[in-house]
């Protein structure tokens, strides 16, 4: 159980700390559902998209119609469902925490990554993790020249020659498109690369 103490003042909210994959991922259709009409693109990201059994969190990465207008939409209709809670509601990301459920007891945290058209790739790998696998992508773009900048791109010098999809960023490092169940490590080599053949 994870313990956000004096997040909102001197209330202590709680909130899970593991979510079945079926579970998270039927709240975050419901809530996919419910802000789409303010996204040009939105895709449910993280460890749902990773399908991990287990979930701690939910993850975004959006594309607004309209940025400053539409990014406030989606916090407004969030706030509409059941018990929400503002933790940040900055340019680029909006949290929340939220009861999915009317018998919910603990919050679920929910988290919105906003991307331009041209960092829509970027943030969708980072976003999508896991951590691990982005930190040894991140030292195997130096090991080619490039530099991944997670809320820029992949770039050469100070260049950007991918950022928009995440297959581009995938065929810019010479990689083959990488599944995103299998972007885990497995020691000091990512699970996939036995199974691609590429020299890693």
């Amino acid at each position: 159980m994870v313990k956000q103490t004096r997040l909102f003042g001197e209330e202590e909210v709680e909130t899970v700390e593991k979510l079945e994959l079926k579970v998270a991922n039927d709240i975050a259709i419901n809530i996919l559902t419910m802000v789409d009409a303010w996204c040009k693109k939105i895709e449910i990201v993280g460890s749902i998209r990773r399908q991990r059994k287990e979930v701690h969190d939910i993850d975004f990465v959006v594309l607004p119609y309209e940025s400053h207008i539409h990014w406030r939409k989606i916090k407004e209709t969030m706030l509409t469902w059941m018990d929400t809670k503002v933790v940040a509601a900055g340019d680029k990301i909006l949290r929340f925490l939220v009861k999915p459920f009317p018998s919910s007891k603990k919050y679920v945290q929910v988290d919105f990554y906003g991307a331009k058209p041209e960092t829509y790739g970027i943030y969708k790998l980072v976003r999508t993790g896991s951590a691990e696998h982005n930190i040894w992508l991140a030292k195997y773009a130096i090991r080619k020249g490039l530099r991944l900048r997670y809320s820029i791109g992949l770039l050469f010098g100070d260049t950007v020659v991918a950022g928009e999809t995440e297959s581009g960023i995938f065929k810019e490092l010479a990689l083959p498109y990488i599944a995103p169940e299998l972007r885990e490590m497995n020691g000091l080599k990512p699970v996939w690369w036995r199974k691609t053949g590429v020299v890693v």
